[in-house]
């Protein structure tokens, strides 16, 4: 809310200002299309070459300073970007981390339960094959 009031109070000015060169612009070409505008001349040089001319520096100014403020709200609009997009960015690498070490523990449970008992199967048809009728072949009691 404070940035929108200062925001609009940097609009305001220039927009003031702009009213100003715009007054001092109709003034002038009022002197200049009016029925003594040959007489009104000189008069028209010097609204442009004081009152307009002033009215444009403030302007500017104020112009200016609309610029400059919304720099400086885009540059910590910018700095706030980088560190949200940092937390972000350390924030993925902790996820992955952690789904690569999920990963390895449920591959090491697949491992162990279906490779070992296929490990210890293999060894005991090898006994088996060597005419070792004494092995025990693990697993016969299982259902699935």
């Amino acid at each position: 809310r404070y940035l929108r009031g200062e925001a609009e109070r940097y609009i305001a000015a220039t927009v003031q200002a702009w009213s100003a060169v715009d007054q001092q612009s109709v003034r002038m070409l009022d002197l200049l299309r009016g029925p003594q505008a040959a007489t009104s001349r000189e008069q028209a040089v010097a609204i442009y070459n004081y009152d307009m001319q002033t009215a444009m520096t403030q302007f500017r100014n104020a112009l200016e300073a609309l610029v400059a403020f919304k720099l400086q709200q885009s540059d910590a609009a910018d700095e706030r970007d980088t560190a949200i997009a940092k937390n972000a960015h350390i924030m993925i690498i902790v996820t992955m981390s952690l789904a690569a070490v999920i990963c390895l523990l449920v591959g090491w449970a697949l491992v162990k339960g279906i490779g070992g008992p296929v490990v210890a199967m293999t060894g005991a048809m090898r006994r088996l094959s060597d005419q070792d009728l004494a092995v025990e072949i693990p697993g016969v009691g299982r259902k699935d």
